[in-house]
């Protein structure tokens, strides 16, 4: 048989965790007939030669070569790369899986569509999830930047050779940092065909302390290869738009991400200065002011903070952006013909109660988190901003870490609180435990509720608090038993069984359970009224017929 998939893996000093992602690679459902697994040695020092040579002689799929380190992953995905004689070709790291399913619901991606590029749902366990937007739903004519592939600016997809060959795209040798970022650039810049598998787990992202993505990066080689990035931008045969755009995300994901709350502010104080100074030589020199005007108001101010090179500022401001969060509750829960509906409210909260907003006419101002000059309190103006935000109620499964959207329908608005305005979320959103993985039944085992909210800049996520209200009995639809319930810290989780109880299954999914916490205090969002049971029933198949 052809050999379909070529995974490339480079190879340094890897311990046992490698062998965890040769048995991944082992165990894919297309079968090693359909596949070969090229391990390229970059002159490891503990022995990793010998393994791979045992490896390889044991195993007809598998090749293996040893090269001079490099001290990178560039050159020995390259080497592999040019070793490979699968029609598509997949980069997978040392320490990271393949589910065992990845390769074959990739590769279907890819012939249904005949795709250059196919981006398979990435899990990332140990760190929070990157880019969850990129699998909001599937598609077979996606676009890197509108459908925020690009947020996962990893090489962790499916590659067809023949594109990678025909316009000779390779990773960057000389590049020490944003290696990846560049070897997509190169591709966009060729107009592939991508296609996303949103609806089926693919790849395994293990984040650890080894990780090189880990730690302060060097400011020099960093924004060094930034400027590499752009040069690959600033050449493509695209219209001008398309770098424009471009320009913006390089911006807002190299640049003014890294002034937030989990970067900068975190680093060692001799550190900063640096990181500063090259920030600001990179951002004058490759990103117009005018990029300030589109980017949301959080990084409107650390963009303002930056071309001041105001340190302090940049300190403090992000350390007052860390602290604001959402602490959703929920509001009602109710089981509807084998479904869980609920409601979920929260304010927006900073680091001294809520975050102020101040309307005034047709302009409505958000209160700076921390002091900063006026012409930079200026730029929270956000009345064209609040329309933008993207609320979901998100399931997540804790055995992998792996996020679904469940179909949430959501309102925001600013509501009276002390002498100014909160803003004000409400979400609805249904969980069927028979179709919640986008059409697929949940897998047994423990799942948490989430409610994302990202807007203004922020981008909060954290689980959904009980709040007091009576939790709906153990469900049972299709074969599975779905019980709801408060974990010891209050938050609201799901458990599901496979084997159903021994109440029958049609007393059980019929059966309608409707609890609603107690008003609101003053200041908050209006109380939710009780939907009626009917209008739940409608909502609910109105969503099912949408699938």
């Amino acid at each position: 048989m052809a050999v379909q998939v070529s995974v490339v893996v480079a190879v340094y000093n890897p311990g046992e965790l490698l062998d965890a992602a040769v048995e991944s690679v082992r165990t894919q459902t297309i079968g090693t007939d359909a596949l070969e697994l090229v391990l390229v040695d970059d002159g490891s020092t503990d022995g990793t030669r010998e393994r791979l040579l045992d490896l390889a002689a044991a195993e007809p799929w598998v090749r293996t070569t040893r090269i001079e380190n490099s001290g990178w992953p560039s050159r020995p995905r390259n080497v592999g790369l040019g070793m490979a004689t699968g029609e598509y070709v997949l980069f997978l790291d040392q320490d990271d899986e393949l589910y065992p399913a990845g390769l074959e619901h990739m590769l279907d991606s890819a012939r249904e569509n005949a795709s250059d590029v196919v981006a398979g749902k990435e899990v990332r366990t140990g760190g929070r999830t990157m880019g969850p937007e990129a699998f909001r739903r599937s598609s077979g004519e996606a676009d890197f930047f509108r459908d925020h592939v690009m947020d996962i600016s990893t090489p962790h997809k499916m590659f067809r050779r023949a594109f990678l060959d025909e316009h000779d795209i390779r990773f960057p040798e000389h590049l020490r940092r944003l290696e990846d970022h560049h070897f997509l650039a190169a591709c966009h810049g060729h107009r592939p065909r991508l296609s996303v598998v949103a609806d089926q787990p693919c790849y395994r992202w293990i984040i650890h302390g080894g990780n090189n993505s880990v730690g302060v990066p060097d400011p020099y080689d960093y924004y060094g290869a930034l400027d590499a990035v752009l040069d690959v931008v600033d050449g493509w045969a695209l219209p001008e738009e398309e770098k424009r755009r471009a320009h913006e995300f390089w911006f807002k994901a190299t640049v003014l991400d890294r002034f937030g709350p989990g970067g900068f502010r975190t680093w060692p104080e001799d550190s900063r200065p640096a990181f500063l100074e090259e920030a600001r030589r990179v951002t004058r020199d490759r990103f117009d002011e005018g990029l300030d005007d589109g980017m949301p108001p959080a990084h409107r101010v650390r963009a303002a903070l930056l071309r001041a090179g105001d340190l302090e500022g940049l300190v403090r401001y992000s350390t007052a952006e860390a602290a604001v969060t959402t602490r959703p509750t929920l509001e009602s829960a109710a089981v509807v013909e084998g479904a869980l509906l609920l409601t979920v409210r929260t304010l927006l909260e900073g680091p001294d109660g809520p975050v102020r907003f101040e309307p005034d006419g047709a302009t409505v101002r958000q209160q700076p988190s921390a002091p900063v000059p006026p012409e930079v309190a200026a730029l929270l103006e956000v009345s064209g901003d609040l329309g933008s935000a993207r609320v979901d109620v998100v399931l997540t499964e804790r055995a992998t870490n792996a996020e679904w959207f469940l179909p949430t329908t959501a309102t925001t608005a600013l509501v009276p609180h002390d002498d100014a305005c909160a803003l004000a979320v409400e979400a609805q959103a249904t969980l069927d435990p028979a179709t919640a993985l986008m059409g697929s039944p949940l897998n047994a085992g423990v799942w948490d509720l989430r409610l994302r909210v990202a807007a203004l800049g922020y981008d909060s996520r954290p689980t959904v608090r009980t709040g007091g209200v009576e939790l709906p009995a153990p469900f049972e639809v299709a074969g599975m038993r779905a019980q709801p319930y408060e974990t010891k810290n209050g938050r609201l989780a799901l458990r599901v069984r496979t084997q159903p109880s021994a109440r029958p299954a049609e007393e059980s999914a019929s059966r309608t359970s409707t609890t609603a916490a107690a008003p609101a205090t003053a200041g908050t969002a209006r109380p939710l009224h009780r939907r009626a049971l009917g209008a739940a029933r409608r909502r609910l198949r109105d969503l099912r017929g949408q699938r």
